[in-house]
This record gives C-alpha cells, structure tokens and sequence, in this order.
C-alpha cells in the first residue's frame, strides 16, 4: 500500500495542483521532472499520517471535481491554490474513518431494495449507469452483485481509467453513487 499522499506544483503550468500517491516522493518526482516541461516539479505538501492516503486521495479528486476545478478527469491535476487543498485535506482527512460508515444500512438511508440508484463521476452522472439494491449495503450491477466500492472500483477501471494509466486499486465507492439526487457518501455523513 502507498503510504504518503503529495501535493506537486511547477511554475509552467501556473495555477494546477498535481496530486498524488506514492512510497517515495523523491524518486516520483524525479519521474515526472523526465518530462519536456522547462521547468520542474517542485513538492508542494505531504502527508505521510492518513489512514489510507489513496481514498483520500479520491475523495480529493472528487471534491474538486464536482466544484468543476479538475480540468482532465482522466489526469489527477486541481485548478486551486495548493494551500486551499492542503487545508481541505487537513479538514477532511478523517471522513474515511467515520465509525458510522461501517454501521449504514440502505434501509437505514431510506433506500429499499429493489430501488435504483445512479453512478456519478468527476461531477458528471451517468443515468444509463444503474445498480440495484440487493441487500443491506449489497448492489447488483450487469449480474454481478457486490459493494459501492467494488463495483464503482470495477466500473471506473473498465470504463473511465485510461489503458495507459495504472488501474485505480481504492475508492470510496459511496461518493459514487446517487439516489435521489444526493451522493450515498452524503446521506451517509447525514446519519
């Protein structure tokens, strides 16, 4: 597992935060500085303490992108001042950890089973991207039944994750899904 989140800037590209999340911050960064930018990545922040430095790194992604401030949802880069997102993180660091969220049902969101609910992405929904819900925190999506992780983990690596890229191994899958047009993570930070 990856064990510190980071927060990269370079002046060429004024204005955008790359975000990211590795073993090593030094031999990452002297990757990406191979590029044919004129200018290097310089580190920005990191974080070494998180629980799991990779759900917070989606959920980052995912604030930002639903405030339309992540230009390329296929690129882990944030158009906002690099101080704003470490203090979102510092802020939000610990929403993964939430006691509650490993007591939710579906029943106790409101949501029966037999009921349908919406996967969402980068700030964009996919109406024709649908999931049943199946059990107390099971959905069942194209005949496969699982969790609004492993399911969103399975439909972001097959559909959304370019070939090229390294496929995504953790998400929150509640921040994926919509019902009623509320997020699941919502209706669960709701409880």
């Amino acid at each position: 597992m990856k064990e510190t989140l980071y927060l990269i800037t370079n002046i060429s590209m004024s204005g955008l935060v790359k975000i990211g999340v590795t073993n090593n911050v030094e031999a990452r960064l002297k990757s990406l500085n191979k590029t044919n930018l004129p200018t290097k990545f310089q580190i920005y922040e990191t974080f070494d303490k998180l629980k799991d430095p990779e759900i917070v790194e989606q959920e980052v992604l995912e604030h930002y992108a639903d405030l339309g401030k992540r230009p390329n949802k296929k690129r882990e880069f944030i158009q906002e001042h690099p101080e704003l997102i470490c203090e979102f993180i510092r802020e939000h660091k610990n929403l993964t950890n939430k006691p509650r969220d490993e007591q939710w049902t579906f029943e106790k969101l409101g949501i029966n089973q037999g009921e349908t609910i919406i996967f969402t992405q980068s700030g964009a929904i996919h109406p024709k991207i649908k999931a049943t819900i199946v059990g107390d925190r099971k959905i069942k999506y194209r005949g496969k039944e699982g969790s609004l992780t492993g399911i969103a983990l399975d439909i972001l690596n097959s559909r959304f994750v370019d070939k090229a890229d390294k496929p995504l191994k953790s998400v929150r899958g509640p921040t994926y899904w919509r019902y009623d047009e509320k997020k699941i993570s919502e209706l669960i930070d709701g409880l």
